[in-house]
């Protein structure tokens, strides 16, 4: 068969089809099993002539100069349309089942789930746990981990105040500061950009091979003035680029450029946010995708590799956030619906509360308990949500241990009141 007419093999069409669906590598063609008489090299020709020809530019240079390139291949495409429909400002309720007003009150809980695995990415080591129960509680941090999470708690709130203002220089190193607030053996080294004294590389901590150089620190006035433009959309008259492929566009350049000493990896992310509820997809403040990168960091590290080492194509890197989004939305519609669940079953016990006697105070921290929204209580607490006496507040709390819904316990001098494991099973008295 001629070389031409082989490129129509069924088995070969199919190849290709894959390789541009999941953006395969080079390393990964030439391990992947091939269609019959067909070396690798071959077909990553093929791979590469469809790539070049649909590739465009979109401002971002190497230290070489050699302009960063993109395109979206289908699967890309049908991701962005995915996001469109569920995920920009006409988020279709129906197909969560959840109305508006129930969204909105796990907005904490997300917040704070992005700020505990975007620091864990940077090395934070904490558990969840303890993490969530310092945001809650809000107690002051007591490790460099725990400093790290509060900071980015805070800078993710800072930025739903943020969406309405351009970006610029002073914005980034307001968002790099309060990111790092605390955290940095320098201190000086907040709220600014790194110096041409101060060399920051990405290494391989398993044999110090350097995977990122980035560019030099006399660079980066012009560089960030060019991400403020491609950000603010001052690009000259270029043609369109999805308002989610320029956000990711931006964590990606951010984290080429590494313009800080530290924090450039969280501050590179929370762009990403900015822009996303800049330009109206305000459903990504229930997106912690942190959460899903943190649990691929090899895939993460690789997207950017991958970009900077094949020709500059930064679609490896849209194609990887892309699936992270992905997965975050499947990941939230589950919760969600696994949350109106128990919400409608907390509904069907209404005539339980009423046979033990419960108050409205008793009856909402018990609901709170079931969504998940509180893990442990205290009468300073209470009183403070409530506006209560001690007196009342204690019995309120001590009424619900008297009658197996909650446990305590004494932490130091203060009485510590927490839902009991099977607050479910109890409440139905089974």
């Amino acid at each position: 068969m001629e070389p031409a007419k082989r490129m129509f093999d069924p088995a070969v069409q199919e190849f290709l089809r894959r390789a541009n669906l999941e953006y395969w590598h080079w390393d990964q063609v030439r391990r992947h099993p091939l269609p019959a008489g067909w070396d690798a090299s071959a077909l990553w020709c093929l791979i590469k002539a469809a790539r070049v020809a649909n590739r465009r530019e979109f401002g971002l240079q190497s230290s070489t100069g050699e302009p960063f390139r993109f395109w979206l291949p289908e699967g890309a495409q049908h991701d962005l349309y995915q996001t469109d429909i569920r995920m920009g400002a006409r988020l279709r309720f129906d197909e969560l089942d959840v109305t508006a007003s129930e969204l909105r009150r796990y907005t904490a809980t997300s917040l704070m789930e992005e700020a505990i695995a975007s620091s864990q990415i940077e090395g934070a080591q904490t558990t969840r746990e303890v993490a969530r129960e310092m945001l809650r509680r809000g107690r002051r941090p007591r490790t460099r981990a725990e400093q790290m999470i509060l900071n980015n708690y805070k800078t993710i709130l800072m930025i739903r105040d943020l969406k309405g203002r351009a970006l610029s220089g002073d914005m980034l190193l307001d968002l790099q500061r309060s990111m790092t607030h605390g955290t940095l053996d320098d201190p000086s080294a907040a709220g600014r950009f790194r110096r041409s004294t101060e060399r920051v590389r990405i290494v391989d901590e398993r044999d110090n091979t350097v995977l990122h150089d980035p560019p030099p620190a006399s660079e980066l006035p012009a560089r960030m003035d060019a991400l403020c433009r491609f950000a603010n959309e001052e690009d000259g008259g270029e043609p369109f680029i999805h308002p989610i492929v320029r956000a990711i566009l931006l964590h990606f350049w951010l984290g080429y450029e590494h313009p800080f000493v530290d924090g450039n990896g969280r501050t590179a992310r929370a762009l990403f946010y900015w822009y996303a509820l800049r330009r109206g997809y305000w459903f990504f403040e229930y997106l912690p995708i942190s959460r899903i990168i943190a649990r691929a960091p090899i895939r993460y590290g690789r997207a950017y590799l991958y970009a900077e080492s094949d020709d500059k194509d930064a679609t490896y890197f849209i194609v990887f956030h892309l699936q992270v989004i992905r997965t975050a939305f499947t990941e939230l519609v589950d919760y969600l619906r696994a949350q109106r669940s128990r919400l409608d079953e907390a509904k069907d016990l209404q005539k339980r509360y009423r046979e033990l006697n419960l108050n409205h105070r008793q009856i909402q921290l018990i609901q709170d308990a079931i969504n998940d929204e509180v893990d442990e209580h205290t009468i300073q607490k209470h009183r403070g949500v409530y506006g209560v006496s001690y007196g009342s507040a204690y019995t309120d709390l001590d009424g619900l241990v008297r009658r197996g819904l909650f446990e305590r316990a004494r932490r130091g001098r203060q009485l510590v009141f927490y839902p009991a494991d099977d607050l479910a099973e109890r409440l139905r008295g089974t």
